[in-house]
């Protein structure tokens, strides 16, 4: 999350210095009825403003693949915590389900051990969704 969060001010950062530099370009050095092509006497800063324009175009792009490459590592990161959350809530349930059932199947001696083989079935499902959601 901090490391989205860098890289959106850094995208912000550049994005505004682009414009700036956009602006000075059309408003200071370039021709007035024309804006790619620089005034006369300006020819000198008109080329520097557009390699600046470049150099923070090139900027902006490799933040922006940077950016969304974070959020996929980190939609990735939730996927896979998803997926051993429902493999160990799975696995649990199947394991006390089946001691449940075959004690209930066997016909345990009475109904106290019939309860017991229920309420452990509920109480182990529910440590195994404690721990998925750590």
């Amino acid at each position: 999350m901090e490391k989205t969060q860098k890289l959106e001010n850094a995208w912000a950062w550049a994005r505004d210095a682009r414009l700036t530099a956009l602006r000075q370009k059309r408003e200071r050095f370039a021709a007035p009825r024309n804006p790619f092509e620089p005034r006369p006497g300006m020819e000198a800063d008109f080329e520097r403003v557009n390699r600046d324009i470049t150099a923070l175009n090139t900027i902006l792009g490799a933040i922006e693949d940077a950016h969304s490459k974070a959020r996929g590592e980190a939609v990735k990161r939730k996927a896979l915590r998803f997926r051993d959350m429902a493999l160990v809530f799975g696995l649990a349930s199947l394991a006390t389900l089946g001691i449940a059932a075959v004690f209930i199947t066997v016909g345990a001696p009475d109904p106290i051990t019939q309860a017991s083989a229920v309420i452990g079935t509920s109480l182990s499902l529910g440590w195994a969704l404690k721990i998925a959601w750590k």
